[in-house]
């Protein structure tokens, strides 16, 4: 059975859940920091409008594609899951790394469910 991978902002409902992962540079999870952007700067850039979304989705391939091939192993772990929240502090639907990492598992295999709002409700999300 495929990875079910939805994507979702950080709250306390998402915390302490079995199936979320904090995949930001601030995560306490080594698993999360796997797949966390690197450089807080591209992240500055992309949220005061200084880098497009098509620049910032380049960059983070490459940061993507580095991971997989330096860390293999955790991605397999990520990739065996039946469920994956892949969470970040950026709003809901926003574009942010949540959803080109998204789409990446998606390459590999896994089945992208939408994003999941604070009311539960799930949407897909395009950034």
């Amino acid at each position: 059975m495929a990875l079910c991978v939805y994507t979702a902002q950080i709250d306390r409902q998402w915390r302490e859940t079995a199936t979320a992962l904090d995949t930001t540079m601030r995560s306490t999870d080594p698993l999360g920091r796997v797949f966390a952007p690197d450089d807080p700067r591209m992240v500055f850039r992309l949220k005061r409008g200084q880098l497009s979304p098509a620049a910032y989705r380049t960059w983070y391939l490459s940061v993507l594609r580095r991971s997989y091939r330096e860390r293999r192993d955790q991605w397999d772990t990520v990739l065996a899951r039946p469920v994956v929240v892949l969470l970040c502090y950026c709003r809901p639907t926003q574009f942010c790394h949540r959803q080109v990492l998204a789409e990446t598992l998606t390459t590999l295999g896994a089945v992208y469910r939408g994003e999941i709002l604070a009311d539960g409700r799930i949407v897909m999300s395009h950034g």
